[in-house]
């Protein structure tokens, strides 16, 4: 009976505890907002002055992600390290040292780049999660425009996939 009694207590807790944290995420709202800039509009989802998801408004990623075709759980780059000298030149063409510097800061280190590939590793489309407000629309734009010459070389292990969603994390303070 004791146990029983335990046990219901601790179900009661937990659920108390999950129902609050989601009620609590339920209360932040996200804004949307739409901006245009040098002939290209972005969608940037953000709550309040937090981190943004920024994306191209042209539609290009959804279709590509609606084409995907089957997930493909094997797939993997064969060059890191020629991935890694590309995301460092892209950076440089973008970011000053100084403002490289600014954006080392810890609490805007850094964010993800989300790209759709063809099975060839040509960057197809490009989204970006959690940007910090001080990053530039300007900066994303020719940031969108840098990752969409690269080239990813990777190994797709089946051949029902007709796009990639690869994904990586640009942290600056590795540019300084």
């Amino acid at each position: 009976m004791k146990t029983k009694t335990i046990i219901s207590i601790c179900f009661l807790l937990i659920n108390f505890a999950l129902c609050n944290s989601i009620s609590s995420q339920a209360k932040v709202q996200k804004i949307t907002k739409i901006k245009s800039i040098q002939g290209a509009t972005y969608v940037l989802e953000q709550a309040g002055d937090e981190r943004a998801y920024i994306k191209n408004n042209n539609g290009v990623y959804e279709q590509l992600m609606k084409e995907r075709g089957e997930d493909c759980e094997h797939i993997y780059n064969r060059d890191e390290s020629a991935l890694a000298l590309s995301e460092k030149e892209i950076i440089k063409s973008v970011f000053s040292d100084t403002r490289i510097k600014q954006l080392s800061v810890s609490n805007t280190n850094g964010f993800a780049v989300i790209c759709i590939c063809n099975t060839a590793g040509e960057v197809k489309a490009v989204n970006f999660l959690n940007v910090q407000p001080i990053i530039t629309l300007q900066e994303i734009k020719k940031l969108e425009d840098a990752f969409l010459k690269l080239k990813i070389n990777i190994y797709v292990g089946c051949s029902k996939t007709k796009f990639i969603k690869y994904n990586f994390f640009i942290k600056f303070n590795k540019y300084l």
